[in-house]
């Protein structure tokens, strides 16, 4: 995945453990590209490989996150979500939802 905010874009930083386990950084995992007036029927999976970032048609996916650091790793699973809304004939939002 890409780290939000880098440029070149990095797929890869090296971090101190932060106080208490809280986020020092972000990826970006999902996008979508379209006017601001619209909505795409597609989304884009912000891989730091350019070759194989998208775009992905609308549907439910299940993805699962992996962060490795210091010996450790934790996963983490989410639902990434794009339809069709069908009373007012357009595609629905993207979303992304943790699974418990």
């Amino acid at each position: 995945m890409m780290v939000m905010d880098s440029n070149p874009p990095a797929a890869e930083r090296d971090l101190s453990p932060s106080p208490g386990g809280i986020p020092t950084l972000w990826f970006d995992v999902v996008n979508e590209v379209t006017r601001s007036d619209t909505r795409p029927h597609q989304f884009h999976f912000c891989f730091a490989n350019l070759g194989i970032c998208g775009p992905v048609d609308s549907g439910k996916y299940e993805i699962t996150l992996r962060c490795e650091g210091a010996g450790a790793s934790h996963e983490r699973s989410f639902v990434i979500e794009k339809g069709w809304d069908d009373h007012f004939h357009e595609p629905t939002r993207l979303s992304m939802k943790p699974l418990v």
